[in-house]
């Protein structure tokens, strides 16, 4: 085992821009210390001080990025509480019903507002405790769909009747 592969998994896990955001001011921040304890005395323009530019620049491409990464994970939060208060697994199967079509694709049908899901990527189903839960149909969505299935009890759900409004995705 790889002593920094975490640290490598989990940077690989941040968005490109965000990367781009605090790679840069890491390379600022660099640019000022090196010139500030191995350059000459000050670079000047318009008689603006370079380092300090390079400083106030640096540290402000770096907070934007923490901000990103920091906002994003608040994002993702709060739409995944917001998912599991409105499909709570101990209302499976009365309020809304998950069936797993063939190959591995698990459909959450909401039972009151007649819309289907597809629940993706599988680490979203993990996140609302889904997985172990649901009908497995033999057919895939798209053959079930077209054939009429109907799935019995205690799901009592006829699929042609849901429609398809887009996927589940806690991880986007």
């Amino acid at each position: 085992m790889n002593l920094f592969s975490f640290i490598k998994d989990d940077w690989e896990k941040i968005p490109q821009n965000v990367r781009y955001f605090l790679l840069s001011g890491s390379t600022l921040l660099a640019i000022t210390w090196l010139s500030d304890h191995w350059g000459k005395d000050s670079y000047k323009l318009f008689s603006w001080d370079f380092r300090n530019i390079f400083f106030s620049l640096g540290i402000t491409l770096i907070l934007v990025g923490l901000v990103m990464i920091v906002s994003k994970q608040l994002y993702t939060y709060f739409n995944l509480l917001r998912l599991k208060i409105k499909y709570p697994i101990k209302n499976h199967p009365k309020t809304f019903a998950l069936v797993w079509f063939q190959p591995g694709r698990l459909y959450l049908f909401d039972k009151k507002s007649k819309l289907s899901y597809h629940v993706h990527p599988w680490e979203t189903a993990e996140d609302l405790s889904f997985v172990g839960h649901g009908f497995n149909c033999l057919h895939d969505y798209e053959t079930a769909l077209a054939g009429d299935v109907r799935i019995g009890s205690p799901y009592n759900i006829r699929i042609k009747s849901f429609h398809y409004v887009g996927q589940l995705n806690t991880r986007k």
